[in-house]
């Protein structure tokens, strides 16, 4: 099997490059964006096997990246996992409620927890 491509959506400095320390120590590659637009771009660039997009970015926000991948048919069955502050989980809830087949984990999370979500989106997809 090829070696697996998560896209990071992530505008903290920090978080992105734990996200992509995490990815690439589980023998996956790492693609990193620093705001909404850019990972739009190396989407379509790279064409992830999982998008892993954080909501509150600059120029555009998760939701906004979400939207413009999914009327994009390379993009229509790729996992996209949010991601998002503690706090705002149950407002992502109720958006992927209205019709995203997707999913959700908070910051600060944990490896493995991220991990495992990662691998079954992956094997379902």
């Amino acid at each position: 099997m090829s070696q697996l491509k998560v896209l990071i959506i992530e505008d903290t400095q920090g978080i992105r490059e734990a996200l992509s320390d995490i990815v690439t120590f589980e023998g996956m590659q790492a693609i990193t964006a620093n705001n909404g637009q850019e990972g739009v771009d190396k989407a379509k660039e790279h064409m992830p096997n999982l998008i892993l997009c954080d909501i509150m970015m600059p120029i555009k926000d998760g939701y906004q990246v979400f939207e413009e991948l999914r009327h994009d048919n390379e993009f229509k069955n790729t996992p996209f996992i949010f991601l998002t502050a503690k706090s705002d989980i149950d407002n992502v809830r109720q958006q992927l409620a209205l019709g995203a087949d997707d999913d959700i984990i908070a910051k600060p999370f944990n490896s493995d927890s991220l991990i495992g979500l990662i691998k079954e989106k992956v094997q379902t997809s």
